[in-house]
């Protein structure tokens, strides 16, 4: 039996150097697109987070492969304070995006919690914001959020 050959298609790195924190911490991808997150982006908030959208184009010319970036989301909460650790986990499948914010700074007895964000692709094929999740009943254990899923109809979210 024969195995499968790898190549490489594209590095991507973080530009400027240093600019972000750990590009690629958590990676989702469906052959098409990948979703990059990067939990602690800004060394002046190491705390902040940034997701990466990035979309493969293929090169009939010359059968090569890029990815290009095609959009950066990141969250602010009601203080216009960046939304602690956004990106922190990443499910992708289908038409449904969940995105983690592990550090969320909503506290219960000084428990920080988490929310999970859920895009949506919209008709024009965009992804947009319909919903965000937080733990039931104001209870905050603290880990809101460390690991999702989704099947492209249900949502997974480990409290």
């Amino acid at each position: 039996m024969e195995r499968p050959q790898l190549h490489l298609e594209q590095v991507v790195v973080e530009h400027p150097p240093q600019a972000l924190l750990g590009l690629g911490q958590t990676l989702a991808f469906d052959g098409v697109e990948a979703v990059v997150g990067v939990a602690r982006d800004d060394p002046r908030d190491p705390q902040s987070g940034r997701v990466y959208l990035f979309q493969r184009r293929n090169n009939t010319e010359d059968n090569s492969v890029q990815w290009m970036q095609q959009e950066t989301w990141s969250r602010e909460r009601d203080d216009g304070t960046k939304d602690e650790r956004f990106g922190s986990q990443i499910a992708l499948r289908g038409s449904v995006l969940l995105v983690s914010a592990t550090g969320n700074n909503t506290r219960v007895n000084d428990v920080e919690g988490g929310r999970v964000y859920v895009f949506e692709k919209n008709e024009a094929k965009k992804w947009e914001q319909t919903q965000v999740l937080s733990e039931p009943d104001g209870t905050v254990t603290g880990s809101f959020g460390s690991t999702i899923d989704t099947d492209g109809t249900m949502r997974i979210v480990v409290s």
